[in-house]
């Protein structure tokens, strides 16, 4: 398991004598181990990027090359690629991660404290380099050129990120995940919707179609952002979105809507 370590185990000799009805895990001479995952909760986002490439492996190049530390390892052009000869480009998104730095009795951690997606209002389709939302200031997610990158060029939208040292209200992001229909990255996390700058829902895909295995039925290839804020005791939701997982299941079942066109 990636990130894991193996729990250690006690010898049943040294337990004290009111631990020795403690029962062994698993029955038999079945070997059992158990498995953890230990995280930094002091790290945050401090940059989120978007990189495309031609291969997978172009791209990451391009997220290590803009500044990115890790990776959502889903590719939200993925559809484009089904049947089309024109927009084929793999795109991901990354981001970096920082941890509090002291100054004297200070502690400054400069991160990330919201992140939406825009629509270049500019009719050429290119980024702003700075965007104005209630009176904050958020950058652009730029790729290794350190250009602003779109995250769905065929719909004209880009990611923007605020940061902050001393905002109060906001908790900091520390981790984004990326979910196909409305199912959520990882069902053990509290993830948050990442919306619009107008506080709407936004699919990835918005505007790409593709069809499934060459036949007439359209696919639902809707795909979301979200993401989980560090430490969150104040259960902080930004206006508009919404928590979503949190829940532990052994397996997931889903669906998928298929049209069919008319004639």
């Amino acid at each position: 398991m990636n990130g894991a370590v193996t729990a250690l185990s006690a010898d049943n000799a040294n337990l004290s004598a009111e631990n020795k009805s403690i029962q062994k895990l698993g029955i038999g001479q079945a070997s059992n181990y158990i498995y953890c995952v230990c995280e930094d909760n002091t790290e945050y986002i401090d940059a989120v990027y978007v990189c495309s490439g031609d291969n997978v492996f172009d791209v990451c190049s391009e997220l290590v090359r803009a500044g990115a530390t890790r990776a959502v390892l889903y590719d939200v052009r993925h559809n484009t690629r089904v049947g089309s000869t024109g927009n084929v480009k793999y795109t991901l998104i990354g981001y970096s991660m920082s941890k509090p730095t002291k100054t004297g009795i200070r502690t400054r951690a400069n991160g990330v404290r919201d992140i939406v997606i825009v629509k270049a209002e500019d009719e050429s389709g290119v980024a702003p380099s700075k965007l104005e939302l209630d009176g904050l200031e958020y950058k652009p997610a730029r790729n290794g050129n350190g250009v602003p990158e779109a995250v769905n060029a065929a719909d004209g939208m880009y990611i923007y990120y605020y940061t902050s040292a001393t905002d109060k209200v906001r908790p900091l992001i520390n981790k984004l995940g990326i979910s196909e229909r409305d199912r959520v990255p990882d069902t053990k996390e509290l993830w948050e919707n990442v919306l619009t700058s107008d506080n709407k829902r936004y699919n990835l895909n918005e505007g790409i179609f593709t069809f499934k295995d060459g036949t007439q039925f359209l696919t639902d290839s809707r795909a979301y952002l979200y993401c989980k804020r560090q430490d969150n005791v104040n259960n902080y939701v930004k206006p508009g979105a919404a928590i979503v997982g949190g829940h532990c299941e052994e397996s997931v079942t889903y669906g998928e809507l298929y049209l069919e066109p008319a004639g």
